[in-house]
């Protein structure tokens, strides 16, 4: 099925009994289509393409630190990376 992947984490620490976990991961053509339909070429563009542009968006705007990791679900100051 194309719809989704599965990916098989051998270990973690929310897998309690160490037997490995499934996560299963849903395609999202809903970004290309949506800039196809504005007439926006798509294929430039991937997923990070827009956790990017929202971080450097929230940081332009003036948000705080703290707020674009909540916004982006950063546990870490990996977030400035995608800062430009």
């Amino acid at each position: 099925d194309p719809s989704y992947v599965t990916l098989l984490i051998p270990a973690s620490k929310t897998d309690p009994f160490r037997k490995g976990i499934k996560i299963y991961i849903a395609a999202a053509p809903g970004q290309h289509t949506s800039l196809a339909a504005a007439g926006i070429d798509p294929s430039p563009f991937a997923g990070h393409s827009f956790r990017r542009g929202a971080a450097s968006a929230a940081a332009a705007a003036g948000f705080a630190d703290h707020e674009i990791q909540l916004l982006g679900r950063w546990h870490s100051d990996c977030f400035k990376l995608y800062i430009e």
